[in-house]
């Protein structure tokens, strides 16, 4: 196992943990536990976008039980950028969020949502075909959409905000499911190294 294999299956497993603990520990704590594995998830983020910039390698496959291609997380110097970007911001939301986080912002549903919603953003760009792709930028989009309703019992502009940010991005999923799959069905294969090779006439 390379270490930016390791650096992927750390973050997928850090956000289940972050997740878990929201739901688990008691209210007094939660901030703390979350706030503090959340960090650590994008601390991860961060050493395994460093690696990919870098040049080192790595990949996880998933196989599934579905006619499609095994889902892949693997590594790329571009992806490296991203995943480095948005994993410094990961800590820095994830560490605020310790002592700022009360009332509705700091219930179960608003970690564990922040927890999803880091994971997504931070594995999209380790993705190489359009499945693993759509997976990780829907978790990212639905673990937004939950952040956003933590407060709609107490404010209700939240709900109508809600509704409109959940279309917008249901909306931007379907327009991107739609290119992949014209894409997927002229390359023969929903991988992007096999979409890169098309031309225009393919």
């Amino acid at each position: 196992m390379t270490a930016v294999t390791a650096g992927l299956l750390a973050q997928l497993v850090l956000a289940l943990i972050t997740a878990t603990l929201a739901f688990s520990v008691p209210a007094r704590i939660r901030s703390s536990a979350s706030g503090t594995f959340g960090a650590l998830n994008s601390a991860a983020g961060v050493v395994t976008g460093a690696l990919m910039l870098s040049g080192n390698r790595g990949s996880i496959t998933i196989t599934l039980a579905l006619p499609v291609e095994p889902l892949t997380l693997a590594s790329s110097r571009l992806g490296g950028l991203f995943m480095l970007l948005v994993s410094i911001v990961g800590i820095l939301v994830s560490v605020y969020g310790i002592g700022y986080a009360h009332g509705a912002t700091a219930s179960r549903t608003s970690w564990a949502s922040l927890a999803f919603f880091l994971v997504g953003m931070q594995l999209v760009p380790a993705a190489t075909d359009s499945v693993s792709f759509l997976l990780m930028w829907e978790t990212m989009a639905l673990g937004s959409t939950m952040l956003l309703l933590a407060e709609h019992a107490h404010r209700h502009q939240v709900s109508s905000a809600t509704i409109w940010y959940s279309a917008m991005s249901q909306l931007s999923f379907l327009l991107i499911l739609g290119g992949f799959t014209v894409l997927a069905a002229a390359a023969g294969s929903t991988s992007f190294s096999a979409m890169h090779g098309l031309t225009p006439h393919s």
